[in-house]
């Protein structure tokens, strides 16, 4: 703004840009996989491994008790303030977790997940309470009209794009480069880890690269394994690729899908 651009010129240099730096960051990993570095990251102790599964499960538990108290920064008076709303989720994510361990099959944890949303609206018919007044008192999200998905790409204005400010972020994207190269090989190292046999870094972080090359050219951003859906998927016992098809087109049905599913 600065220098006299206005906003349609920054936005589309930066949604441009992300998906520019998503696509380079791919070519980058498949070069760093053919180049055989990524299984360097076998000489790392377990302990450090170890350590990157506990920060993700802070990080997962931190934000999802952050979801059930309406805000992104966690405080001791916050919590005592939502101890209602944070306490049944809780107990459901006790609930899921003993499940899942007693009973190791694969339809436990959908039919936890069905069970907790019976019991719920099930408790909403008991106390009298509309799905409106659930809403209004903060048990359920409200409804946010979200633009139609196929419009995500009116952003992507080449015509708008500064393309002289891209250069200068080639020690951020490096950065980028770097983190994400570590943090999926350490997600290969924990799938690995489950299964308990040896599996090829080099290949995998090429996937991850292609995959993100196909993203950003389409004008989304980066991204890696979902290795907790990995472990999940091991452990009740899942070991076709059905459930990765599966996944994905779900995820396609609730882009496609003219309301916002999780309202």
């Amino acid at each position: 703004r600065e220098y006299g651009y206005d906003d349609e010129a920054m936005l589309a240099t930066t949604t441009v840009g992300l998906g520019l730096a998503a696509a380079l960051l791919g070519v980058g990993l498949v070069v760093v996989g053919k180049l055989g570095l990524a299984g360097y990251v076998q000489l790392l102790p377990t302990c450090v491994v170890a350590g990157y599964l506990a920060y993700i499960g802070w990080f997962v538990g931190y934000s999802g008790i952050g979801i059930m108290v309406g805000a992104s920064s966690l405080t001791l008076e916050l919590l005592v303030q939502n101890i209602v709303y944070v306490l049944p989720g809780v107990a459901g994510g006790i609930f899921i977790y003993a499940s899942v361990q007693k009973f190791r099959h694969v339809v436990v944890l959908p039919l936890c997940i069905t069970f907790l949303l019976l019991a719920f609206y099930i408790g909403l018919v008991v106390t009298g309470s509309s799905i409106d007044q659930a809403t209004e008192n903060g048990w359920i999200r409200k409804t946010e009209k979200a633009p139609v998905w196929y419009h995500s790409w009116d952003y992507l204005r080449l015509d708008q794009v500064v393309w002289s400010a891209l250069p200068q972020l080639w020690l951020t994207w490096s950065g980028m480069l770097f983190v994400v190269a570590l943090s999926s090989s350490l997600d290969v190292a924990a799938i690995e880890l489950e299964m308990k046999r040896p599996l090829d870094y080099n290949r995998e972080l090429s996937m991850v690269g292609i995959s993100n090359f196909v993203s950003g050219m389409t004008g989304g951003y980066t991204g890696s394994y979902i290795f907790s859906q990995s472990i999940f998927s091991l452990r009740i016992g899942i070991r076709s690729r059905m459930a990765g098809f599966a996944l994905a087109f779900f995820q396609l049905v609730i882009i496609v899908v003219p309301f916002p599913v999780l309202s």
